[in-house]
């Protein structure tokens, strides 16, 4: 932070005013100091400016210009969320449009690319990721080598990938990825080679009906090892549609190791085909609209559940029917009635079945 400029009898006339605290002021100068070193890595080891606003473009340009001039700094961010180079301001940015080469111990990183500059879209860095989230339209190629880059990399997310012109990915991008997010054509084209247990399914239009059988049949042994699965709408303006409503209609051939299922929406046709996953061990209802919540409020539906599924050990409610949005009910095997725990406590069920045998 630049220092402000004074008139020269002002800053006389401060010094006189507190020269009784002269001693004072040296210490707490000196602990500054010394928090400075402590302070510093818990300012820049996580940073956020993803938040669309007006004051957004100059935050990032004073972020950028700091890491550009203080490699230092730079090395101390591990986590990183906000834009790698605005179009807005992309003439006034060209002397720091390598500030990420500084930045040499980053793990996750998420951010929006501008998708008609894929001359610039992830260059080659020198840190290697654990983390990365890409909210734009893709296809492989346009990913590809950067990924090549990254062979530490565990959890990817890509919220629109466009199959058009798709291939799969080379195995030696990103070997190592456990958990994907996106759509079933990120699927298709992450999983072969790539042994991923958890898929977040952010589903397009109808996606799960007009899928072709082909595509499920290409990775059904990917999806036969999965342990983790949520099936979410990609967008909040999209209709509500069953996962089993098309070709994943037999969730038994295609999802036998699955332990925990989170769905957004549950669709009357859901009861059904719920029961049949043969080693499901949680599920979890995230969302419940008001139609919703009368089928959900009869208990008898849901302790049913438990002596259809043999293996079902506990179901989570959340969303309207209870109010409080950091809250859900479970509902446990053998009980009558459910308990209220965290939200948080619930979705931490997304990462426990991953070595389940």
């Amino acid at each position: 932070m630049p220092l402000l400029t004074l008139p020269l009898e002002l800053v006389h006339i401060t010094l006189n005013n507190i020269r009784d605290h002269a001693n004072d002021l040296c210490a707490l100068s000196l602990t500054c100091r010394a928090l400075h070193d402590l302070a510093s890595p818990l300012l820049y080891s996580n940073v956020d400016i993803s938040k669309s606003n007006t004051a957004r473009a100059s935050r990032f340009f004073c972020f950028a210009e700091t890491m550009q001039d203080n490699p230092h700094l730079a090395g101390l961010v591990k986590a990183y969320s906000g834009p790698l180079y605005p179009d807005s301001i992309l003439h006034t940015f060209k002397p720091f449009t390598r500030w990420f080469q500084h930045i040499v111990n980053l793990k996750n990183l998420s951010t929006i690319l501008p998708p008609n500059r894929h001359d610039v879209i992830l260059p080659e860095c020198p840190f290697r990721l654990e983390s990365l989230r890409l909210d734009c339209p893709f296809s492989t190629f346009t990913i590809e080598s950067f990924l090549k880059s990254q062979p530490d990399l565990i959890s990817l997310s890509i919220s629109d990938f466009r199959p058009v012109g798709s291939l799969v990915v080379s195995p030696l991008a990103c070997p190592k990825i456990t958990a994907l997010r996106g759509n079933i054509y990120t699927a298709v084209i992450f999983f072969p080679g790539r042994h991923v247990v958890r898929f977040e399914w952010d589903y397009g239009y109808q996606e799960s009906i007009i899928i072709p059988a082909e595509l499920l049949t290409k990775i059904s042994e990917q999806l036969g090892k999965l342990r983790s699965l949520s099936y979410r709408k990609a967008s909040i303006g999209l209709s509500t549609h069953s996962m089993f409503e098309g070709p994943l209609n037999r969730p038994s051939v295609y999802l036998q190791s699955l332990r925990f299922l989170e769905i957004q929406v549950m669709q009357l046709e859901d009861w059904i085909y719920i029961p049949t996953l043969p080693n499901l061990r949680v599920l979890l209802i995230a969302e419940t609209s008001p139609e919703e919540a009368l089928v959900l409020n009869q208990p008898i539906r849901l302790i049913g559940l438990f002596s259809k599924c043999g293996t079902l050990q506990h179901i989570d409610v959340a969303g309207q029917l209870y109010g409080a949005t950091d809250t859900c009910f479970r509902w446990l095997r053998g009980e009558d009635k459910p308990v209220s725990i965290p939200l948080a406590v619930a979705e931490n069920g997304r990462n426990e079945f991953w070595e389940d045998k």
